[in-house]
């Protein structure tokens, strides 16, 4: 396993005619762990020769205004981006994923309004794929043999998304909301240069 530590800083100045506009970025920390091969400690070694984990986490603190010493708003961002990401290739070749992403934000509005807003999404995504090489003998074929590459793919996610704004220390709003989204494709290589690709898809 190993972690990898960053930070990042970047200012921005604006103008259109009179207006001036600046903005500042700050990155830290921006951790980035890369946890080795897991699929003993998952009691998957049996399916899985490899199953790579990593996580990542990052916090951004921004800054708007004219003069950034007394700004108009500030926001601070946390991202698990991704809490856990899961690859690893199957004894029969299937390359699975399955990933958890988690970002929360709130911002301080120093206008008129004093308003406050702050934002959460988690989101579940997974996906597998299959490649059939020449020759080798899909189940969806009836067991003939191919005479091009074929990939098989299907993938999934769930989000949720959450939010609500205080104004002059009270609540003023609420957003809750969730989405489901399911895609599978069959890309089949005709030669060298042509693929063709048949795909569907549900979105809620």
């Amino acid at each position: 396993s190993s972690v990898r530590v960053r930070s990042t800083y970047t200012n921005t100045n604006r103008g259109y005619n009179t207006q001036v506009s600046n903005q500042q970025n700050f990155t830290f920390p921006d951790l980035d762990f890369d946890w080795g091969g897991v699929q003993r400690f998952l009691g998957l070694g049996k399916v899985f020769p490899q199953i790579g984990a990593r996580s990542r986490f990052s916090r951004v603190d921004t800054r708007e205004g004219v003069n950034l010493s007394t700004p108009t708003s500030k926001t601070r961002s946390q991202n698990f981006s991704p809490l856990l990401s899961l690859q690893g290739t199957s004894r029969g070749q299937a390359v699975v994923q399955l990933s958890i992403d988690h970002t929360s934000s709130s911002r301080e509005d120093f206008s008129s309004r004093r308003a406050t807003r702050a934002e959460g999404s988690t989101t579940v995504r997974t996906s597998v794929s299959r490649t059939y090489l020449p020759g080798q003998k899909p189940p969806i074929f009836g067991g003939k043999g191919l005479k091009s590459s074929l990939t098989l793919q299907a993938d999934a996610a769930y989000t949720k998304r959450t939010g609500s704004t205080t104004a002059f220390g009270s609540a003023s709003s609420k957003t809750n909301g969730d989405r489901i989204d399911v895609n599978a494709s069959n890309t089949y290589a005709f030669s060298s240069y042509v693929n063709g690709t048949i795909g569907l898809g549900f979105s809620q």
